[in-house]
């Protein structure tokens, strides 16, 4: 009876042995061979919340709240029933105020905002997150599929796969503090995946907030921690779209929100003057904006707000702006520069038909995404052929500029430049 005891529990030991072998043999998780990734959004890809205290705001009787709520983007901001934004307050909670002694601009006093999401990835996967955005065609997904795709391939949230979110109303020179904890975040994610060089993949006028970042740090600090990075529709040479929101206002194509209502607030924002057309694409004899008696090119933007009225643009305009001797020194790193084309897309706003600036344009296309042209994408090929950096190129033909981050063709490409070397 002993005898037949003990021979059972050898055989069941050994039936353990030979499941815990099988089990790592054929279940062992599959190695991780990838670079960590921070995501850096673009215009309005970073939600914004907001609360107030006695807020000093032009609108009478607007909603007070100690807590946090979301203002952007917030598709409950919208009255669908009267079609338009059920404005005053909203505006004056994300309206900037501009001061005219120290060139700063900030919120009415006694509202406050932040930018949820710091080293993570929800609130760039969806902007608006609300059941609303999904019944209006998902209009709230951003990196969305993007996250999603590196998750399949092993990828994890907060971990190898984060994001720096930042306050796209305000230019880079007013985000000093954005860039220091843009450079912790780098460093603890290098740490936290093994001390594997990062991967900064940037969309849109993430791109050049980016390359700005990476030319105040050291040769030394760039080679340790930043594999590359990934360029993605980045409108180094500006884009005439943030022409037409200073001048008439700009709806970004969402028909039912009046673009002449939303021009109030949008004028106070920085980051269209940082984003304006500049000489890294454009000539200076360039039409970029014409009127029945008028051409302005890029050398005319002092003239071009005194025009359209706006008091404080010049210099908003004159501090926010793009410096594009430093634009073409080489950020230090390397470069994989993807951009779509092939589509029509603005490049001159046209308004010998319209009434300048309080009506809307006609516009005049060349090649590009439909938001952002060639010409200002392709200026990240002025980076070839460096001596110290590589650079690749690629492009997508026929893809809108958010349209990429849901192209198949690009994941495929993308799984590739993210393997480790």
């Amino acid at each position: 009876m002993q005898h037949h005891a003990i021979k059972s529990l050898l055989i069941l030991t050994i039936f353990a042995s030979f499941l815990s072998t099988a089990n790592s043999l054929f279940w062992k998780k599959k190695e991780f061979n990838y670079s960590p990734v921070i995501i850096i959004p673009g215009n309005g890809g970073c939600r914004i919340e907001a609360k107030t205290v006695n807020p000093k705001v032009p609108t009478p009787k607007c909603r007070v709240s100690k807590d946090w709520y979301l203002i952007w983007a917030n598709i409950e901001n919208i009255d669908l029933f009267a079609g338009e934004y059920t404005y005053g307050c909203w505006e004056d909670y994300i309206r900037l105020q501009f001061n005219r002694t120290t060139g700063e601009s900030h919120s009415y006093p006694g509202v406050y905002t932040r930018i949820p999401g710091w080293g993570t990835t929800e609130t760039v996967e969806y902007v608006d997150p609300s059941w609303l955005t999904f019944l209006a065609g998902n209009t709230g997904a951003y990196f969305s599929t993007f996250v999603r795709k590196l998750l399949n391939i092993g990828y994890e949230r907060g971990k190898s796969v984060r994001a720096a979110p930042y306050d796209w109303r305000l230019a880079p020179v007013s985000h000093s503090d954005y860039f220091r904890r843009f450079k912790e975040l780098i460093e603890d994610t290098y740490e936290k995946n093994g001390q594997r060089k990062v991967v900064l993949a940037a969309h849109s006028m993430g791109g050049t907030y980016t390359t700005y970042f990476l030319r105040q740090q050291t040769e030394a600090w760039k080679n340790k921690y930043v594999r590359y990075m990934l360029s993605l529709n980045v409108p180094y040479g500006g884009a005439t779209a943030l022409l037409w929101l200073y001048a008439s206002g700009y709806n970004w194509g969402i028909n039912f929100i009046s673009a002449k209502k939303v021009r109030d607030e949008e004028r106070t924002y920085e980051s269209p003057a940082f984003m304006m057309p500049n000489d890294l694409a454009w000539n200076e004899n360039d039409v970029v904006i014409i009127t029945k008696d008028k051409k302005y090119t890029i050398k005319d933007y002092e003239q071009f707000f005194l025009d359209i009225n706006h008091k404080d643009g010049v210099k908003l305009w004159q501090r926010a702006r793009v410096n594009t001797t430093e634009e073409r020194i080489h950020p230090g790193v390397d470069i994989v520069c993807i951009y779509a084309h092939g589509l029509p897309t603005g490049s001159t706003l046209d308004y010998r038909r319209a009434h300048f600036p309080d009506e809307q344009p006609s516009v005049l296309h060349e090649d590009g995404d439909k938001t952002v042209t060639t010409r200002s994408m392709k200026v990240c090929e002025m980076w070839d052929n460096h001596p110290k950096y590589n650079f690749e190129l690629k492009k997508f033909k026929g893809i809108g500029h958010n349209d990429l981050l849901y192209n198949e063709d690009f994941y495929i490409y993308l799984e590739e430049m993210l393997r480790l070397p």
